[in-house]
């Protein structure tokens, strides 16, 4: 027997969530849609990246080329955590807004850090 709960949190249906790790500096890129959908009806990726700048504290800034959301995360390499303060818009899919919600968790520093990237989508309730 599968069981696939609905899960809502602030009137938003929770459509994806899972975590992933990511090594030093690589990029995390996640596809929401199914492929088999063509790209003019909202197929598109979300690209996440991640920055250290000493002079600034953690910030969030996303832009929309093309079929892509890039998602750049600064100073997200805090071992106890940090995470987005809000849902970030990542786009419209099939009449709904979509959001993304990040949390990450560091391992070690430099090259070798390890993050712990738990991601969640989330799609409006109409």
């Amino acid at each position: 027997m599968e069981w696939n709960p609905k899960i809502t949190v602030a009137g938003m249906e929770v459509l994806a969530s899972g975590v992933v790790l990511s090594h030093g500096g690589e990029r995390i890129e996640i596809e929401p849609v199914p492929a088999a959908v063509p790209a003019p009806q909202g197929r598109y990726s979300i690209l996440i990246s991640f920055v250290t700048n000493p002079a600034v504290g953690p910030a969030v800034f996303s832009s929309f080329p093309d079929n892509r959301v890039e998602v750049t995360l600064t100073n997200f390499d805090v071992s106890n955590g940090t995470s987005t303060s809000e849902p970030i818009f990542i786009g419209n899919h099939s009449g709904r807004g979509l959001y993304l919600s990040l949390a990450v968790n560091t391992i070690g520093v430099g090259p070798t850090m390890t993050r712990v990237v738990f991601y969640s989508i989330q799609g409006r309730i109409s």
